[in-house]
C-alpha cells in the first residue's frame, strides 16, 4: 500500500503547480485564438454525440472539472437508483414516524430521544456542550460517541446523543428520533476546517501526539479529521526534519493561508481527501451518504454521491430536492451558524427545552454523590474490609492531563504513596475509579479489619487531631466529609503535594463509604457541595464564555508552537487575514461546494420563515429568554 507521506503534496510543489496553472491562464492571445479554433472544430463532434451521451460538469471525487461525458447507461442508472433510493427513504421515514406515534401512545422510552446530527465546523460544539447537554440529566446522556457508537439504537439506555455520524444513523432506529442539526455558509465552513486542521496539528508540533492510557476521543480519530490533521502533521514533521539537517532552511511566514510550511489554502481545497471529507459535507451528512456512512445501512452511498455530483442531471435534482424535503420535514429543529442566538431560542421552543428551565450542571455535587454510591455498590467488600471513596480534582490538573499515560502514571504513583503513608495501607489497596470531564476522578481506599477503630472513636475528633487519625476508615471518611482531605492525606506528603504550586487547589465534591457488614444497607455517599441553581439560558452563557476562553487559549498555545520554530512570529488566523484571500479562490470554493451552497441557501430561508413565525408569538412565561452575552 502506498504510504501516506508518499502521497502528500508539499507546499512548494503545490505552489509550483498553481504557478503553472496561472501561467497557462495568461498565455498569449495567439495561443488563445488557436484554442478557440480547436474548440470550435470540436463543437460539431460533441453535438453529434449528444444523442447518446450527456456532457456535464462533474465534481467526481470532488474535483470540479469540465466534463468527462456521462454515458447514457450511467445517466439512466443514476436516475433509476436515485429515484428508488428517495422513495425507499420516504417509506422508511413514514414507518419510523408511525412507530414513534405508537411509542408516544404507550409511553415507550424512544418517544423523547434526541439526536444532534453535528456537522463539523458549524459552532456545533457550543450548541451541543452549552445548550443541549445541560438540558439533560447526566444519566440520560449517551456519552461521548464521536469516535464510534456503543449503544443499541432500538433500545438505548439514554435520551440524548450527539455525534458526527450522518443521517444513516437515523435509519438504524425502528422509531423516528427527534433530530436537530446546524448549517453554515459553505465557504466559511471550509475555511474553518482548514484553520482547525492546522491548529490541531500545531498542538503536537515537534512532539508525537499524546498517547492515552485510557480510552479517549482524539481529534485525529474522529471523522472527518483523520486525513485532514495527519496531512498537516506530516508536513510539519517534514519541515522539522529539514531544519534539523540544515538550520538555514528555517522560514518566515507572512501569510498564514499561503506559505511553505504547510499546503496553502487554495491548493488544500483541491486535495482529494478534502474533496471527500469536507466539500459538500453538509449535504451528504444530511442525506446519510458521506464516506463515513455505515455501508451495511447504505451500501450504495458511494454511487449515490457520484450521481448527486453530476450537476444538471435528473438524478442530481432528485437528490437535491429530497435533501431540502428532509431538512424541512424530517429534521425537528434547524439551527443556523449565522444566527446562533436566534437558533437557540427557536430550538428551545421546538425541542421543548425551555431556556428558563433548570440546567443540569456538570459540577453538580448531587450527581457525583449518586455516581459514587453506584461505584461503591459494585465493589466487592470482603468480610472484615471497608472502603472509603471520594471524588476530587486539582485545580491545575485537567482531564487531558490524566489521559496522558506518562502523566497519569506519575500522578497515580504520587497519590498512592501519599495515601499509603497516611493511612498505613498497601499500595495495592488504593485504586482509581472513574474519570469525568473537568478533571474529576474517584479514588478508593480499602481498609482491612485490623485497621478498624471502635465505634465512635473518631466521631468528634477536631481538625488538629484528625490530621493524625487517618488510619481507620471511620476517621478518613469523617475527614473527607469535613473538608480535611488535603490536611489528612497530602499536606505532609512528598513535594508533589506539599504546596498548591504543582497541582493547584484540591476540591473534593463527594465522599462515601462501603461497610464490611450488609453492603446494601451500609453503602452511603454524600456531596460536599452543590452548584448554584441556573436556568438553561444562564448556563449557556456561562458555558459559552468558558468555551470561548478555553479554545482561545488552546489556539494561542498551539500556534505559538509554530512561532517558536520559524523566523519571526506567526500571525494567528484573523478576520483581516481572511479578507486577503482572493475572490477567485472564494469563487472556486463555492463552485466545489455547490450542493452545500444550495442546501444552505434553502436552509437560510427556511429558518427565517420559522423564526419570524416564532418571534411573533408571546413569551409570557419567559421560556425563550436568553440572557445577554458575558463580557470576555
Amino acid at each position: 500500500m502506498e504510504s501516506f507521506r508518499s502521497r502528500m503534496v508539499s507546499p512548494a510543489r503545490a505552489r509550483a503547480a498553481r504557478g503553472r496553472r496561472r501561467g497557462r491562464a495568461s498565455r498569449s492571445c495567439v495561443e488563445v485564438l488557436v484554442r478557440v479554433v480547436v474548440v470550435a472544430s470540436a463543437v460539431v463532434w460533441i453535438y453529434r454525440r449528444l444523442t447518446t451521451t450527456t456532457t456535464t460538469t462533474t465534481t467526481m471525487r470532488g474535483v470540479a472539472t469540465s466534463s468527462p461525458k456521462m454515458r447514457a447507461e450511467e445517466l439512466e442508472e443514476c436516475e433509476e437508483l436515485s429515484t428508488m433510493w428517495v422513495d425507499a427513504q420516504r417509506a422508511a421515514h413514514a414507518r419510523r414516524v408511525k412507530a414513534r406515534a405508537d411509542a408516544t401512545a404507550s409511553s415507550a422510552p424512544l418517544e423523547d430521544f434526541l439526536f444532534f446530527l453535528h456537522v463539523p465546523r458549524t459552532a456545533g460544539r457550543s450548541y451541543h456542550f452549552c445548550f443541549l447537554k445541560p438540558a439533560f440529566e447526566r444519566s440520560k446522556q449517551c456519552g461521548n460517541m464521536y469516535n464510534g457508537l456503543d449503544f443499541d439504537p432500538n433500545a438505548p439506555e439514554c435520551d440524548f446523543l450527539a455525534t458526527h455520524d450522518d443521517f444513516s444513523l437515523v435509519e438504524r432506529f425502528s422509531s423516528q428520533p427527534r433530530v436537530v442539526t446546524m448549517l453554515r455558509s459553505p465557504y466559511e465552513r471550509v475555511l474553518s476546517s482548514y484553520e482547525f486542521a492546522i491548529e490541531v496539528a500545531a498542538r503536537s508540533f515537534d512532539q508525537p501526539p499524546t498517547k492515552s492510557k485510557r480510552v479517549r476521543v482524539q481529534t485525529r480519530d474522529v471523522w472527518p479529521w483523520g486525513h485532514l490533521v495527519r496531512h498537516i502533521d506530516g508536513q510539519l514533521q517534514q519541515y522539522l526534519d529539514q531544519v534539523e539537517k540544515d538550520p538555514q532552511k528555517m522560514i518566515s511566514i507572512g501569510d498564514v493561508y499561503e506559505n511553505d510550511l504547510y499546503t496553502p489554502f487554495e491548493d488544500w481545497t483541491e486535495l482529494e481527501f478534502v474533496q471527500e471529507d469536507v466539500h459538500n459535507g453538509q449535504f451528504f451528512q444530511l442525506l446519510g451518504l458521506t464516506n463515513n456512512t455505515n455501508l451495511n445501512v447504505e451500501p450504495k452511498a458511494k454511487l449515490l454521491r457520484k450521481c448527486a455530483l453530476w450537476r444538471g442531471t435528473k438524478a442530481s435534482k432528485v437528490l437535491i430536492d429530497y435533501a431540502k424535503e428532509r431538512l424541512e420535514h424530517e429534521v425537528d429543529s434547524l439551527a443556523m451558524h449565522e444566527r446562533l442566538d436566534d437558533s437557540l431560542r427557536l430550538s428551545a421552543r421546538e425541542l421543548s427545552l425551555p431556556l428558563n428551565s433548570a440546567a443540569h450542571i456538570a459540577d453538580d455535587g448531587s450527581f457525583f454523590a449518586k455516581e459514587l454510591e453506584g461505584i461503591l455498590r459494585k465493589r466487592e467488600v470482603q468480610s472484615g474490609e471497608d472502603i472509603v471513596a471520594f471524588t476530587l480534582r486539582w485545580q491545575a490538573i485537567s482531564a487531558d492531563n490524566l489521559q496522558d499515560s506518562e502523566f497519569y502514571k506519575r500522578y497515580f504513583d504520587a497519590i498512592k504513596a501519599a495515601i499509603a503513608a497516611a493511612c498505613e495501607v498497601d499500595l495495592s489497596n488504593i485504586t482509581f475509579g472513574k474519570l469525568w470531564e473537568g478533571g474529576w476522578h474517584t479514588i478508593l481506599v480499602r481498609f482491612k479489619e485490623s485497621q478498624f477503630a471502635a465505634a465512635g472513636d473518631y466521631e468528634d475528633v477536631d481538625g488538629t487531631a484528625m490530621r493524625t487519625a487517618s488510619k481507620t476508615p471511620g476517621a478518613l471518611h469523617d475527614a473527607v466529609m469535613r473538608g480535611l482531605t488535603f490536611d489528612v492525606l497530602f499536606k505532609a506528603a512528598s513535594e508533589d503535594f506539599s504546596s498548591e504550586e504543582k497541582y493547584g487547589r484540591l476540591t473534593v465534591i463527594a465522599g462515601g463509604r462501603a461497610s464490611n457488614t450488609t453492603r446494601k444497607q451500609q453503602v452511603k455517599a454524600e456531596t460536599l457541595q452543590k452548584s448554584a441553581a441556573r436556568t438553561l439560558g444562564e448556563q449557556y452563557r456561562i458555558c459559552e464564555s468558558g468555551q470561548f476562553a478555553k479554545y482561545g487559549r488552546l489556539r494561542e498555545r498551539a500556534l505559538q508552537h509554530i512561532s517558536a520554530r520559524i523566523k519571526g512570529t506567526y500571525e494567528t488566523f484573523s478576520h483581516s487575514g481572511r479578507l486577503r484571500i482572493s475572490q477567485r479562490v472564494r469563487s472556486r470554493v463555492k463552485e466545489l461546494n455547490w450542493l452545500d451552497d444550495e442546501l444552505w441557501r434553502f436552509g437560510t430561508e427556511l429558518f427565517k420563515k420559522r423564526f419570524d413565525e416564532f418571534d411573533a408569538t408571546d413569551d409570557e412565561r419567559g421560556r425563550d429568554y436568553l440572557p445577554p452575552r458575558l463580557a470576555q
